[in-house]
């Protein structure tokens, strides 16, 4: 099963809606809940056999920090107590057991006061990496990223590791 959730279209702008695609029987279908708030550039990430979470992204005014998360039983989509550690778009997440989740990378928003007058850049690329326990919804910084990028994906194998697709040249991107 293939999750989409969220994103962004012309006639509508953010969407706040959630589809699925059956890879076994070809179909697309209408998800049954839409997201609490519509956002684009967010990440999500299925963990164990009953949630999917989804992680910040860009809303209609400023970067998120909230976390949302879809009970796959029930069909419904919650708006949990816990948040990012800060606001951010275009990060990772995955999930390697149904007690952790990893996000990292990402743009974040500069502190206004920090950035100059003259300067058309407000974003910068992040290297953190955090782990949430989903027991006690409690955040803990790991060791950061090597590298600070933009846009990729990440693949974990079941197996003990996780691989991490990048794209390397951000100069020709927004």
């Amino acid at each position: 099963m293939v999750y989409v959730i969220g994103g962004f279209n012309d006639e509508v702008g953010l969407l706040d809606t959630f589809e699925t695609f059956s890879s076994k029987a070809l179909k697309w279908a209408a998800g049954d809940a839409k997201i609490n708030t519509a956002r684009i550039n967010a990440s999500a990430c299925k963990c164990g056999t009953k949630y999917i979470y989804l992680f910040g992204g860009l809303g209609k005014k400023d970067f998120l920090d909230s976390v949302e998360r879809y009970n796959m039983q029930l069909g419904i989509w919650t708006q949990i107590q816990v948040k990012l550690p800060m606001k951010m778009s275009n990060h990772f997440s995955f999930s390697f057991s149904p007690d952790y989740l990893i996000v990292f990378g990402g743009m974040i928003k500069k502190q206004e006061a920090y950035i100059p007058r003259e300067s058309q850049k407000v974003f910068e690329l992040s290297d953190r990496v955090m782990v949430l326990k989903t027991k006690n919804f409690k955040w803990k910084d790991l060791k950061p990223f090597p590298f600070k990028k933009k846009f990729g994906n990440v693949i974990y194998n079941n197996h003990g590791k996780f691989f991490c697709f990048v794209i390397e040249s951000n100069r020709d991107l927004p």
